[in-house]
């Protein structure tokens, strides 16, 4: 990091941190909030899966960097260079260098666990092959930027801190791969709140439900905008980066925390529903295998079935027959059935005593 003359005049004494740790903690708040509600009402079901081990470490990785920006606040970020120490400004730099590391992470888990959920709602060949190659690319151009952060200077150290000899990379290098990354993400959001409109046109569901689902998992298209502005924010000046990029950490974490909170409402009528204390009849253990497109039951499954015959035997009893269709307990949408399940009520009709 070089040294640099200071501008004459001096921009006024402003920050931004306030407004970043206002919004950065309350957004916090509602990711810990939906996380925690999605995990409990899937393991009240035993219905945990990969697309809910993957967003759990999401809100952990965006607790942590959450908690980074505070530290860097607390040392002056948000704040323009010429009004800190150089020591306070070596040090904002260099939690912001790790906060970048945390997003770029974070951003993967949050895609990947899209893919996972809806192939959780419909886990066909084609479709599952589709997904985990949107998957593998997510984890590219999520690792391309952190291994420029990595590799950008040498040593490393140069990266935040002004040093004598080493060399770093063009500026443009940095800023190209965060826009390879951006476009991807772009890309992928689209594709997903797509998808569940193309796997549900067939589903035999309300159509209301349909327009629920689709509505939710497109809520996600609002952090997609905001991906567009961070990556417009940024800029190739480096002359003052506490104050600029602090502009910029309030759109990523903006972007961040609204795609978390908007999958995990995804799952709102499932969560609902687990707050109402409503019982399901399907199996207590029927989470859709990711990649084999099965559903798994075991015994005690929950059916009712009588299995006493009565003083009269069998041939005394009106046999009722519920079909019931295999349906996701996740959010009322119709998994992929292999067995068709049935359950059956008997009925006794008792003879009139005299």
């Amino acid at each position: 990091m070089a040294t640099v003359i200071p501008p004459n005049p001096l921009p006024p004494d402003e920050s931004m941190g306030g407004t970043l740790l206002t919004l950065t903690c309350t957004l916090t708040a509602f990711t810990i909030f939906t996380t925690a509600l999605r995990l409990w009402a899937r393991g009240r079901r035993r219905a945990l899966g990969w697309d809910d081990y993957a967003i759990s470490v999401c809100c952990v990785l965006a607790i942590i960097r959450t908690s980074l920006q505070i530290v860097s606040v607390k040392h002056g970020n948000g704040r323009h260079r010429w009004y800190l120490s150089q020591a306070n400004y070596e040090y904002v730099n260099f939690l912001t260098w790790m906060t970048q590391i945390f997003l770029f992470t974070n951003i993967c888990l949050l895609k990947c666990s899209i893919c996972l959920l809806i192939l959780r709602i419909k886990n066909e060949k084609i479709l599952r092959r589709c997904l985990f190659a949107m998957m593998a690319g997510l984890v590219l151009t999520n690792i391309e930027p952190i291994i420029v952060l990595l590799s950008q200077c040498n040593p490393i150290q140069k990266s935040w801190k002004s040093m004598p000899g080493g060399k770093c990379w063009p500026t443009q290098v940095r800023i190209y791969s965060i826009y390879v990354q951006v476009a991807y993400s772009v890309v992928t959001d689209l594709i997903c709140a797509l998808l569940p409109v193309v796997v549900l046109w067939n589903v035999k569901i309300t159509l209301r439900t349909k327009i629920g689902v689709c509505g939710l998992m497109s809520l996600g298209l609002i952090a997609t905008a905001v991906a567009i502005v961070r990556a417009s924010s940024l800029g190739i000046k480096t002359a003052d980066l506490s104050y600029d990029y602090a502009i910029a950490a309030i759109w990523a974490n903006t972007e961040l925390h609204l795609g978390i909170i908007a999958t995990n409402l995804a799952l709102s009528r499932m969560i609902w529903a687990s707050i109402r204390g409503e019982k399901t009849l399907t199996s207590t253990n029927n989470t859709a295998r990711y990649g084999t497109g099965t559903n798994t039951s075991r015994n005690k499954s929950g059916y009712m079935k009588s299995h006493d015959d009565g003083p009269y035997g069998r041939d005394d009893l009106e046999e009722t027959r519920i079909s019931l269709d295999n349906r996701s307990q996740d959010s009322n949408i119709p998994l992929e059935p292999v067995i068709k399940r049935t359950t059956s009520i008997h009925i006794s009709n008792y003879p009139s005593k005299a």
